[in-house]
């Protein structure tokens, strides 16, 4: 077929606006969503490949990880505009037909929850992120090892110590916590300078 001077060919994959149309597979949007999972999964792969340089990843970093990096693959649309060229409220999406497709952009965001929250490749999916925290909750409340109790250990151990209780635990008191222990790391920093002062004297005073 041509249109013009321009010869129009037959494929089985174009790209248009950023998504995939396939005119081989049941689905059409299929070669878009393994393609956007295969992409979410290489960014979180990425991601957790920084811990060898940052350490673990702590849970709220990490969804915010998510959120920025790999949700965007997994949630994809564009913008829209309207027949007077001025950008209208919405997005244009592929409906969730084809329970495959689906299931392959969910597997992706469930491993990621999973690493990042130390459990098992085939632990229960219902309820994931609140299950492990009550699971650890009780742990800690028991006066047993768990990632709560862990956090309770190195808070405690910290140059200047910071005490924090699973007992009381809202988002209050996270919020309080975490301004401790901004004000202990100063109280430290300002000690370590201190007496070190004639060694550094282009920071004295800052």
């Amino acid at each position: 077929m041509v249109i013009g001077n321009a010869v129009l060919k037959l494929v089985k994959q174009y790209k248009f606006v950023g998504i995939i149309f396939s005119s081989v597979d049941y689905d059409i949007f299929s070669a878009h969503y393994a393609k956007k999972s295969s992409k979410a999964r290489a960014v979180a792969n990425t991601t957790f490949a920084a811990k060898a340089s940052i350490g673990c990843l702590p849970p709220y970093e990490g969804i915010r990880m998510y959120m920025a990096r790999i949700d965007p693959h997994l949630t994809f649309g564009h913008q829209t505009f309207d027949t007077s060229g001025c950008q209208a409220d919405g997005c244009e999406v592929c409906l969730d037909v084809i329970k495959h497709n689906l299931q392959q952009l969910t597997d992706v965001q469930h491993e990621f929850l999973r690493r990042l929250l130390g459990l098992h490749s085939r632990s229960i999916l219902a309820h994931l992120a609140s299950t492990a925290y009550l699971d650890s909750l009780r742990l800690a409340l028991d006066g047993e090892p768990g990632w709560i109790s862990d956090i309770c250990y190195v808070l405690r151990s910290l140059p200047t110590p910071v005490q924090f209780s699973p007992q009381n635990l809202t988002a209050e008191t996270v919020a309080e916590t975490i301004s401790a222990i901004e004000t202990a790391c100063s109280q430290r920093l300002a000690v370590s300078l201190g007496t070190m002062a004639s060694r550094l004297p282009l920071i004295k005073g800052r």
